[in-house]
């Protein structure tokens, strides 16, 4: 089996905020963004958990990303 899929997934959910984001035309900061495509995506290959760190609303994400934030 490879990972390659869920990594993928994982990444198109952050181009699709991060086109978001470029299109408001405000400035913004990569960091807490590349952050929770990190934590989605060794969460999905290291333990088969979707972390839900790259929800928008952060009442949406996952617990653990929820208590690390």
């Amino acid at each position: 089996m490879t990972l390659l899929p869920v990594i993928l997934e994982k990444v198109d959910k952050y181009l699709k905020i991060l086109d978001q984001l470029a299109k408001s035309g405000e400035e913004f900061s990569l960091d807490d963004y590349t952050t929770n495509l990190t934590f989605d995506i060794i969460g999905a290959v290291t333990m088969d958990e979707d972390m839900d760190a790259q929800q928008l609303d952060p009442g949406d994400r996952g617990e653990l990303i929820q208590k690390y934030k």
